[in-house]
């Protein structure tokens, strides 16, 4: 997994290749940032605050691109990403979304089928711009 380019952010001349997004974070304040702004670029976005509701809502098959946050109060995000049937979904992208130490979650992540592990840090409208010119 690359690192993100500092130098790429999201223009209004990509808003014509909208993608629907999916967002799992039991933090509601995190759910609200998160949709405010994918939104606000020209995103599709939902987002859930409950495992059970990610699993549903990503099996359906319906999303371009998943993200799911590492630490969540009842699994971690990459126990989660493990229980999908990515079967279902075989063209959503998936990653891991964290304020963590990503080489620590890439460690855990160890060859799991997800296209990627992203810092919070670096920001909603970064990293939608690297997973959209991924």
């Amino acid at each position: 997994m690359e690192l993100m380019d500092a130098t790429r952010t999201w223009t209004g001349e990509d808003r014509r290749k909208s993608k629907v997004v999916l967002y799992l974070d039991d933090c509601e304040d995190q759910l609200s940032l998160f949709r405010i702004q994918a939104n606000a670029l020209g995103f599709i976005t939902t987002t859930v605050k409950y495992p059970s509701d990610f699993i549903k809502e990503y099996e359906s098959g319906k999303y371009d691109i998943a993200f799911v946050d590492f630490l969540l109060s009842s699994v971690d995000g990459v126990t989660l990403t493990r229980l999908l049937h990515k079967d279902k979904a075989p063209n959503t992208k998936l990653y891991i979304f964290t304020a963590f130490d990503l080489e620590l979650v890439r460690k855990k992540v160890n060859g799991d089928k997800i296209n990627g592990v992203l810092s919070k840090m670096d920001g909603v409208s970064k990293i939608l711009a690297e997973v959209v010119h991924d």
